[in-house]
């Protein structure tokens, strides 16, 4: 509230609409897991998404965690990179000799078997966690998209720190009789 008279507005709202990141959660994610998908030994998977991580060089709050947790450094030139951007809800990298390499949201990538992937993905996000897939393409990464079909090669499993204070922040509101719509861009 920045007006004095939106205090009195206040009295008359009934739904409150709120972000997730900073109003729920502070921001602090941690990777939890790494599920596999393919026939890579976990050790290749942590260096090949080290690669990407590191080649994109994103510095949002979901890339700060991933590259705490994939800290292997780089070992492989790129080709192409693809940074993450708010329309595509993805980036990657086309690794020297390797295909390209795309991490991102479920229902923003073009994969093999997507309703299989999206089961074992439910799995994780009903249980709040936020949830990345990684996929494979042995083709190039040509334009500011990446719509080639891609194999799924890992589920990435983070947990975001719930604010100390959202629950009871939450519980007033519904006492008080205000219901609360979280706008978020994740699932």
């Amino acid at each position: 509230v920045q007006e004095l008279y939106s205090i009195e507005m206040l009295a008359r709202v009934d739904v409150l609409c709120v972000d997730k990141t900073g109003t729920i959660t502070d921001g602090s994610m941690k990777v939890q897991k790494v599920v596999p998908l393919a026939n890579l030994l976990d050790d290749q998977l942590k260096q090949v998404i080290s690669n990407v991580l590191t080649l994109v060089n994103d510095e949002n709050d979901t890339a700060k965690a991933l590259r705490e947790y994939f800290n292997f450094g780089l070992t492989c030139d790129a080709v192409k990179t693809l940074p993450f951007t708010s329309e595509n809800k993805y980036s990657g990298a086309t690794l020297r000799g390797k295909g390209t390499f795309i991490i991102g949201a479920l229902e923003f990538l073009n994969l093999a078997n997507k309703k299989g992937v999206e089961y074992k993905l439910q799995e994780y996000t009903a249980k709040g966690y936020r949830v990345l897939v990684v996929g494979h393409s042995p083709l190039t990464i040509t334009s500011t998209k990446f719509s080639e079909l891609l194999t799924p090669v890992a589920l990435i499993v983070l947990k975001d720190n719930i604010r100390p204070d959202a629950v009871e922040t939450f519980k007033w509101f519904n006492d008080n009789g205000v219901g609360i719509k979280v706008i978020s861009g994740d699932d």
